[in-house]
């Protein structure tokens, strides 16, 4: 942290793990997560601002709560899908999933559409 006249900047580094549970499998999925974020705060008692990483608190201030800060600077460094890399997902519980293009391409070996029928007609 550095503090300035009226305002203070802190820089996070992060490093370390998330463990969440596996999308696929429902087994547990260790995350790394490493990076480095930048917040400011500033003191005053009228000025707004719409810039994310900017915080205006009032002068009388003399403390800050920086949890939700953090939180989502760990947030938005683990993926949309939690899913283990291929072939480290727990067999017991993947061998009852069943892939969708496997379903599709028996669906269209068994299936023509007409249509195609038709335009194999106009050879």
């Amino acid at each position: 942290m550095e503090r300035l006249e009226h305002m203070l900047m802190f820089t996070f580094a992060l490093k370390g793990e998330v463990t969440t549970m596996c999308d696929r499998c429902l087994g547990d999925l260790v995350i790394p997560v490493e990076g480095e974020e930048h917040l400011c705060v500033r003191f005053s008692d009228t000025e707004t601002t719409d810039d994310e990483d900017v915080v205006v608190m009032p002068e009388s201030a003399f403390e800050i709560d920086l949890a939700q800060w953090l939180y989502e600077y760990v947030a938005v460094r683990i993926p949309m899908q939690h899913i283990h890399p291929d072939g480290e997902c727990d067999p017991e519980v993947t061998k009852y999933i069943v892939d969708e293009d496997e379903i599709e391409s028996k669906k269209n070996d068994d299936e023509i559409d007409p249509r195609w029928e038709a335009l194999k007609k106009l050879k």
